[in-house]
């Protein structure tokens, strides 16, 4: 089973890592773009031995952050702790099958139940559905496949509540595995967004410390990772 830096596809000994979001603007003529000063959103991760996160913290520009902490047992994640701004909190509770797969997880907020979810691995062991369903009634299910390499290349989604929707969203990849496209798709076929990735530097290790996202190829915002190793 994957821990959370080979899902993200870093590599190397993390200690710690931090990505730093940058909107950018275009001028009144449209013939330039420019990057905010300042990031809208900075996401800090602190991660153990076994390549997983232990903490994740999400600040913005008002200083308001979203922590959450994960518990581990005999190396696989067992809690979930979410403290959001106001005091409002979540607490997530993991169990797993013989093979150290998930099989299902619960959701509290504030001691109550908000969610009841199932995870379901193909004969890869890969995840291959996920069945979300809420207190309010609302049903949510994903459903991926994967290429050669493992890559994650589409993702279903049906939601039922009061009406039932479906999209779908297609990823391809370039030669290192990062992400450069992703396409999401009403139930129809129809294009509802279409997101680029662009790559411009990687590290000694393979990388990336600066991507650019763009929406319909217009740069939208500029994501900046600083990565710590342990030495």
């Amino acid at each position: 089973m994957k821990n959370d830096l080979q899902k993200m596809n870093i590599a190397g000994d993390v200690e710690r890592f931090a990505e730093n979001t940058y909107n950018i603007f275009s001028d009144e003529d449209e013939t330039k773009f420019e990057r905010e000063e300042e990031p809208s959103l900075t996401a800090e991760f602190e991660i153990n031995d076994y390549g997983n996160i232990t903490k994740q913290t999400i600040i913005v520009p008002s200083g308001d952050y979203i922590t959450t902490e994960y518990v581990y047992e005999f190396g696989v994640k067992t809690e979930e702790i979410t403290q959001n701004p106001g005091g409002r909190s979540e607490h997530t509770f993991v169990e797993y099958d013989e093979n150290q797969l998930p099989i299902s997880e619960t959701t509290k907020r504030n001691g109550n139940d908000i969610a009841k979810t199932t995870f379901f691995h193909n004969e890869k062991k890969q995840l291959s559905e996920i069945a979300t369903l809420y207190t309010n009634g609302v049903h949510v299910r994903h459903y991926f496949t994967y290429d050669e390499h493992g890559n994650k290349v589409e993702e279903k989604t049906i939601e039922k509540s009061e009406f039932t929707s479906e999209e779908r969203t297609v990823y391809t990849y370039n030669e290192r595995n990062d992400v450069i496209e992703s396409i999401d798709y009403d139930h129809e076929g129809n294009i509802l967004m279409s997101t680029q990735f662009q790559y411009s530097d990687y590290d000694n290790h393979g990388n990336w410390t600066s991507k650019t996202e763009l929406m319909d190829e217009v740069p939208i915002r500029t994501i900046v990772r600083t990565i710590k190793y342990r030495s």
